[in-house]
């Protein structure tokens, strides 16, 4: 938080991302943690490099829980968020995941809550805007984006 308050500009617009793996529990339960761990490491490094593509925006990705995900988003006034979350949304289900240990492929799918940032100096609030929206995105089936 202190990071995106410090780094993030005003008369830019910025916005929270919540990211949640659709199913995610099913891996650990069926294939087990250490391999759920390495999905999360690939899944990680599809973030680094499509954001490092998107020009136009400043994003930072962190972990936020088990297999959630918060992106802090600023971008240029012309710039669309619809279309730079659909841009992550579509790579991960086009990028073929695969288990450490039997090198079998995965696919998974992502379910998404966005909110602008009213406040830089309450991103609690924002924050838990975007989470309601996620959670509205998985409650209608998954694979979805939900909008604040």
């Amino acid at each position: 938080m202190t990071y995106v308050k410090n780094h993030f500009s005003p008369t830019m617009q910025n916005y929270i991302v919540m990211a949640d793996i659709d199913y995610f529990k099913h891996i650990n339960d069926t294939y087990g943690h250490l391999n759920g761990d390495g999905i999360l490491k690939q899944l990680t490094d599809v973030f680094k490099n499509l954001a490092a593509q998107i020009t136009g925006a400043n994003i930072l990705i962190g972990r936020y829980g088990g297999e959630e995900f918060i992106f802090f988003i600023e971008m240029e006034k012309k710039k669309d968020i619809q279309s730079i979350v659909a841009a992550f949304q579509d790579k991960v289900r086009k990028t073929s995941f695969y288990l450490e240990d039997t090198n079998e492929k995965i696919d998974l799918t992502l379910s998404f809550g966005v909110c602008p940032i009213e406040n830089i100096n309450d991103l609690t609030h924002s924050t838990g805007k975007a989470d309601k929206c996620l959670y509205r995105s998985k409650n209608n089936g998954r694979n979805q984006i939900s909008y604040a």
